[in-house]
């Protein structure tokens, strides 16, 4: 499938205890807009999907990681997302949101998560030595260090890294979510397109 990009689900149970995984209408409109196919990765397409070499894995935001939230449905969520980072790593580019962001932060690479306020259903700068951008923010936790393999970070004022860009091993860590309103939107596209490439 030409232009193929894989998303993560979140995983959630109904009000009759089912399971169920479920994508953002945000994300469909937003990659489509790019032009982008979309697909949902999950157990059952796993091998499918590597031998369709998408362009891109989004490990998708949405609730808390299981260390905040102590709810086994986001721990199941977790060890699928830690086992697609994984899988995928050096082959695919990776792009990690929000809960994403955190939670390969925190059980890949060992960063410590710390609570931040003022960081829910907001827009702020953040920037690095060559260019702001004003984003939306949606996360109670974030991160101040990560490994140098991330040569390009821009930082909220409260010295959290939002985002974090790995062109070496083509992995970028997004605290703000590309696929709801951004201010600098244009900006944002022209960061993932060039990282795409």
């Amino acid at each position: 499938m030409k232009n193929l990009v894989c998303v993560t689900p979140k995983f959630s149970i109904s009000k009759y205890n089912y399971e169920r995984i479920e994508i953002d209408q945000n994300w469909i409109n937003f990659l489509k807009k790019l032009n982008y196919n979309v697909l949902i990765i999950n157990e059952t397409n796993l091998q499918l999907i590597q031998s369709l070499k998408p362009k891109c894995i989004f490990i998708s935001g949405g609730g808390d990681i299981y260390d905040i939230s102590k709810n086994n449905t986001d721990l199941k969520r977790d060890n699928f997302e830690i086992k697609v980072f994984r899988k995928f790593l050096k082959k695919v580019p990776i792009i990690c949101i929000c809960r994403g962001y955190q939670l390969i932060a925190k059980k890949v690479y060992k960063s410590k998560l710390f609570k931040v306020k003022n960081h829910v259903n907001k827009h702020h700068i953040i920037s690095n030595s060559k260019m702001k951008l004003n984003v939306n923010s949606f996360h109670n936790f974030s991160i101040k260090r990560l490994p140098k393999i991330f040569n390009e970070v821009f930082f909220h004022n409260d010295k959290s890294i939002e985002l974090a860009i790995s062109n070496k091993y083509k992995i970028i860590l997004s605290m703000f979510h590309p696929e709801r309103f951004n201010k600098d939107q244009n900006k944002i596209n022209i960061i993932l397109k060039s990282f795409l490439k």
